[in-house]
């Protein structure tokens, strides 16, 4: 009787049912732009019928690579890398490529090295990173900068660095010139310990479109609320700024704190949107049937999982799609202001 692992479909199968030869199967794989679309198109038929996978490792001892591609991320529970990251799986499907995820701290310096240690490892045809935030970078730099590499990105940001944004600076103005268009004198800001550093302090795309907002309609920003980086530490802050007179309006940096907040607030007795009007960021799932329904800012973090595989690609085959006068590639996806009923005209 054939053992499992004899039973599979070998490259040699493949050639041999589509009528070409073990070569040309290779660079369909490889590079599927080199062969005729013809031949590319009867590989297709056969490798589907057959369910033959590539072999990472055989590739590995050629080409000095595998067929993996290292996705490095940070925060993953949150919904933005997590979509992001499940975009990046639904494109890859049926490539061939082999999509390993691997967390990392970019502030710790161990991290980094362990990270380093697993491309050494891998020897991947390509990376990802989950990078939202100017620290996430701190990991790609330490790459080597042979192995082709693409970065999502709140904005795009200076250097070499092949990225996909999330425009997170427009959502933050978007929602924050929302809240002021319904009355309110100005709005307060809520994040988790942000990631960024813009002259000497944290702070996060989300942050610089509501403080640039509210200096461009004449408002000085009230001082940012941070470390609500647990649902906890957010309903928290939201039992303190239900005692707080002054404030009408908050915009959360995520879905998760906006909606921790709304219970810090229900706690202490104030009404959403009667009392204090909350907004989030992200439109996570729940958004939209929560108590009351989420005012957020959606962003297609889906897309760009497609979009960062698709990139990461192109790249690694040499392709020049997007390449700007820079000599690298970028893409951006803004997001959609969702009006619910979280947010209200502020009580005369």
């Amino acid at each position: 009787m054939r053992s499992k692992r004899s039973s599979q479909p070998s490259i040699t199968d493949v050639a041999k049912l589509a009528g070409v030869s073990t070569a040309t199967v290779s660079r369909y794989f490889n590079n599927r732009s080199v062969v005729r679309p013809k031949t590319a198109e009867k590989i297709e038929e056969v490798v589907s019928r057959l369910g033959y996978q590539p072999n990472p490792l055989a590739r590995a001892f050629v080409t000095g690579t595998t067929d993996t591609i290292l996705v490095f991320t940070w925060n993953l529970p949150l919904f933005g890398p997590s979509s992001v990251i499940n975009g990046i799986i639904e494109e890859g499907k049926g490539s061939g490529n082999l999509i390993s995820i691997f967390s990392v701290d970019p502030s710790s310096h161990a991290s980094v090295n362990t990270a380093l240690d697993h491309v050494r490892e891998e020897r991947p045809m390509g990376l990802i990173f989950t990078d939202f935030e100017s620290y996430g970078r701190k990991t790609l730099d330490e790459m080597p900068f042979s192995i082709p590499a693409v970065s999502v990105v709140g904005d795009i940001t200076d250097g070499t660095y092949n990225q996909v944004s999330v425009c997170d600076e427009l959502g933050g103005r978007t929602l924050t010139e929302y809240l002021l268009s319904l009355g309110h004198r100005t709005v307060h800001y809520v994040s988790g310990t942000l990631t960024g550093i813009v002259d000497g302090r944290p702070i996060s795309g989300r942050e610089l479109g509501w403080s640039s907002a509210l200096r461009d309609a004449g408002i000085v920003p009230p001082t940012p609320l941070t470390g609500a980086d647990t649902p906890r530490q957010a309903y928290e802050i939201g039992c303190r700024l239900a005692h707080d007179d002054a404030v009408t309006a908050v915009f959360a940096g995520n879905d998760v704190i906006a909606m921790s907040l709304i219970g810090g607030l229900a706690a202490e007795g104030k009404r959403v949107p009667d009392d204090i009007s909350v907004v989030g960021f992200d439109d996570t799932p729940i958004a939209e049937v929560y108590t009351p329904a989420l005012t957020t800012y959606s962003v297609p973090f889906d897309q760009v999982g497609r979009a960062l595989y698709s990139m990461l690609i192109d790249v690694a085959l040499g392709g020049s799609e997007g390449v700007g006068d820079e000599g690298r590639r970028i893409r951006e996806f803004s997001g959609e202001l969702k009006v619910r009923r979280s947010a209200a005209p502020p009580r005369e």
